[in-house]
């Protein structure tokens, strides 16, 4: 019968691990010895359990003794055994032996199948521990190179899903259409040039300064359709435009008769015990710098969907209270461009279909600042567009603090994750609806506080 030999006694002072066995080989579990270990006359019964249908079935026995008669001095060698303790006359025949002339301390194991395995004649003793190591470490490679290829499928496929899933997106934001402050805009100012009738001045000038920012913004949106790039007008010539038509709402509150309740102008109401505050030129100064304030930060704050349309509806809610006692004109100007807002809204919340686009976040500011030029009402103002305030005062921030670190420092550092500030929200994790529900709920407490403060001052 086919015998393959295999020395293991090399095997014990190196502690290596062993390789487990498998079902088609029969294996030994159990090794007790009825007496001390002797040299001569020591008797050894070795239960074997046969594993494997197969096997048993061709063997006929499951449980055979083996008798030794004598051990070598090393632990571990078997001495000579004539045969395998048999039930039946078909038993096969194996023996274990040392004494050969090839190896010392000899295993010899039969396989299940009939298939002739090569005799190692001449072994080493260095080689076969190599080789038997290395058949006991080959599970545990064939594992770790499995767990290595999955971790690097696994990586390859998350990264493809992501960028997948972020290519689709931009893919939808890029057929998102834009310029939809086009449509809203001027739906809010024909209604309000209706309602307080077109004698009205504040009404007039309110709505051309609104309707001068979105001309700008109209601008800027064109240049990004025809470049195909994001980038508009630069910001120094959009932000020299917006000071021009401050500079003009300025001359024409100067020059023009506007009805007020304290027979004169450039006055700003404030809350006891400040009372009427006259400024006189420096009024003019304080007009333009909202009017550029105000369109730059609606603009910042349109940065998701339907953030920045119900802030300023809100704001314009807060503001038409506010304006009320002094010119209740303007409370119905703020009223429509709320009112637009809001329907806007229904196209531009969480999925957008339309963006506003500069045309209507732009007009949105003027329209705000505008109401405040005529009335004197900056306090309220500052306090109900708190969200567009907030979002403005990020970006400065982050500017500044970015240039002070690099020239300190040697390298900038930044205040924020990103800039404005509801970038920065996201890049903490917190969901596009979750953010603007906050910012809703925040400008309704700041527009409530600007309407009461602008009645307590007038």
């Amino acid at each position: 019968m086919p015998s393959h030999s295999l020395n293991l006694r090399h095997l014990y002072p190196l502690q290596l691990p062993r390789p487990h066995s498998r079902s088609s080989f029969a294996a030994v579990a159990r090794l007790r010895s009825d007496s001390a270990f002797s040299r001569r006359n020591s008797e050894i019964s070795c239960d074997l359990k046969l594993i494997g249908p197969n096997f048993l079935k061709r063997c006929r026995f499951r449980h055979g003794h083996v008798h030794c008669g004598a051990f070598d001095v090393d632990f571990g060698d078997v001495a000579p055994a004539e045969d395998w303790g048999n039930h039946q006359e078909t038993a096969e025949r194996m023996s274990f032996s040392s004494d050969g002339e090839d190896s010392d301390a000899e295993f010899v194991v039969s396989p299940q199948s009939d298939v002739d395995l090569p005799t190692i004649t001449k072994p080493t003793d260095e080689a076969l521990t190599v080789s038997t190591y290395r058949l006991a470490m080959l599970g545990q490679q064939r594992k770790k190179h499995r767990i290595r290829h999955g971790v690097l499928l696994n990586t390859g496929l998350i990264l493809f899903l992501v960028v997948k899933r972020r290519a689709r997106k931009a893919l939808l934001e890029k057929r998102t259409p834009t310029m939809g402050g086009l449509f809203f805009v001027p739906i809010g100012v024909i209604v309000a040039r209706f309602t307080a009738g077109f004698s009205s001045v504040e009404v007039s000038g309110a709505a051309t300064a609104t309707l001068a920012f979105a001309a700008i913004g109209l601008l800027d949106d064109i240049i990004c359709l025809i470049k195909n790039h994001n980038s508009g007008l630069s910001g120094w010539i959009k932000i020299i435009l917006e000071v021009a038509v401050g500079t003009w709402f300025s001359y024409w509150l100067h020059t023009t008769n506007i009805s007020s309740p304290y027979g004169m102008k450039m006055l700003v109401p404030l809350p006891a015990p400040l009372g009427i505050v006259w400024l006189g030129k420096f009024y003019l100064l304080l007009a333009s710098f909202c009017f550029v304030s105000m369109g730059n930060g609606v603009n910042l704050t349109d940065g998701l969907d339907g953030l920045a349309g119900g802030a300023a509806a809100l704001a314009f809610i807060g503001m038409s209270i506010a304006v009320l006692p002094i010119c209740s004109d303007l409370a119905i100007f703020g009223a429509s461009m709320a009112g637009a807002c809001v329907g806007f809204l229904l196209h531009n919340r969480y999925k957008a279909s339309v963006f506003m686009g500069d045309t209507g976040s732009l007009a949105l500011g003027g329209g705000l600042a505008a109401m405040a030029c005529c009335t004197g009402m900056f306090f309220p103002l500052f306090i109900s567009s708190g969200i567009f305030v907030l979002e403005a005062s990020s970006v400065i921030l982050q500017v500044i603090y970015f240039k002070t670190t690099k020239r300190l420092q040697g390298a900038g550092r930044r205040l924020f994750r990103m800039a404005p500030f509801h970038h920065h929200l996201e890049l903490c994790g917190l969901k596009e609806p979750v953010i603007v529900g906050g910012a809703y709920v925040i400008s309704s407490a700041l527009s409530l506080f600007a309407a009461y403060m602008g009645l307590i001052s007038a």
